[in-house]
């Protein structure tokens, strides 16, 4: 009982040296955290050079497009229904535009982790306020990318 009771333990706290259980995520003894912080963490892939940022600009831009004319869509098939009573142009209408606000709103996570603008993703914004937060969001992330393409032109 006492190898099995044994086995157990991973090794010692590099803060109190005191033994630690193998899947310890602190230690029991000081409380301190046994790994450290993923912002402190080295990314595990390469910055994009400046053509793949052109490029992740481009994509976020077209799809930033086809979702306004989703936005437009919807306004056109609300007076359908208005004039023709007709549901279905609505119904066709919301599919395409929660397809291209879930594609945008991907795009811009993948924009905000190569500009580094934030370590989690901004999904949330655009998602709570759908029209107004990824208009926000995308203006802010292509001016940060923009800003970023020139600072390693300058480089």
């Amino acid at each position: 009982m006492a190898i099995v009771f044994s086995e157990q333990f991973a090794g010692f706290c590099p803060y109190c040296d005191q033994s630690i259980l193998k899947k310890a995520d602190y230690c029991h003894h000081c409380g301190k955290s046994l790994y450290s912080d993923p912002a402190d963490l080295q990314p595990l892939r390469a910055p994009l050079s400046a053509s793949a940022f052109n490029s992740l600009i481009k994509e976020t831009s077209h799809l930033f497009l086809i979702w306004c004319c989703c936005i437009s869509l919807l306004g056109g098939a609300a007076l359908i229904d208005y004039f023709y009573h007709s549901i279905s142009p609505i119904i066709i209408a919301t599919v395409a535009f929660i397809y291209a606000q879930i594609f945008l709103t991907a795009k811009l996570d993948e924009l905000s982790t190569a500009t580094k603008h934030a370590p989690q993703p901004i999904a949330f914004i655009s998602l709570l306020l759908p029209v107004i937060g990824t208009i926000f969001c995308y203006q802010h992330l292509i001016f940060l990318a923009q800003a970023k393409i020139q600072r390693q032109a300058l480089a």
